[in-house]
């Protein structure tokens, strides 16, 4: 149903766009770590879509970050949860996924092991889980499954999408786990707390004026 609306592919492109811009700092050498790529990505999400209206349907995103004494990166694997919440008249859906954020392709065996540790902890708990490949030119997304199977040193070997293609699937809905559900800010921050997840990036999609707090 939510196809009659329009609004997904014109709304993953500018997720995408944001995120390039983020990509283009990367390679001029402005940013030096994946967390501060990832922070930066995802306030850059948050700009490009928050109070945007897209063919009657107007965007909610919110950046949060919880630091609770359970939020440890090793104790879930993820950097951070991507939260959806979709709100029309004939379509209502929330779920989200879990990403793990590397820098680069090329990887040395230890950090081929540790990277597939912590796709071992994601999908312990939701299928929904991904790796976010930082590279110079793009950001590439895979799904953990398959870096947990194999045994590659080049993460691009693998099947790889972009993120307006990865984020055209999320809002279409062939991604995304409903127990990763949240209806607010606070929701979402108490989903970090009970993961172990220190980022949260949410997205809400309602028809009118009127977005939950």
């Amino acid at each position: 149903m939510i196809s009659k609306y329009g609004i997904v592919r014109p709304s993953a492109r500018r997720v995408s766009e944001a995120v390039q811009s983020v990509v283009k700092d990367y390679a001029r050498g402005g940013i030096q770590e994946e967390p501060d790529f990832t922070s930066r990505m995802l306030q850059a999400i948050q700009g490009a879509m928050n109070e945007t209206t897209l063919k009657g349907v107007l965007w909610q995103s919110v950046v949060t970050t919880s630091r609770g004494p359970n939020t440890q990166e090793r104790a879930m694997g993820a950097d951070f949860m991507g939260v959806l919440s979709i709100d029309l008249p004939d379509y209502k859906v929330r779920k989200g996924f879990l990403a793990q954020a590397k820098r680069g392709d090329h990887l040395r065996g230890h950090e081929m092991t540790r990277l597939q540790e912590q796709c071992e902890r994601m999908l312990s708990l939701t299928p929904e889980s991904y790796v976010f490949l930082y590279k110079r030119d793009s950001v590439r997304v895979l799904p953990a499954i398959s870096v947990l199977s194999a045994n590659v040193r080049e993460l691009t070997d693998l099947y790889n999408w972009s993120i307006q293609i990865f984020f055209e699937s999320h809002l279409e809905s062939f991604i995304g786990d409903r127990r990763l559900s949240a209806a607010s800010r606070d929701q979402l921050e108490g989903l970090l707390r009970e993961y172990g997840v220190t980022h949260g990036l949410y997205l809400a999609a309602k028809q009118g004026d009127m977005l939950p707090e």
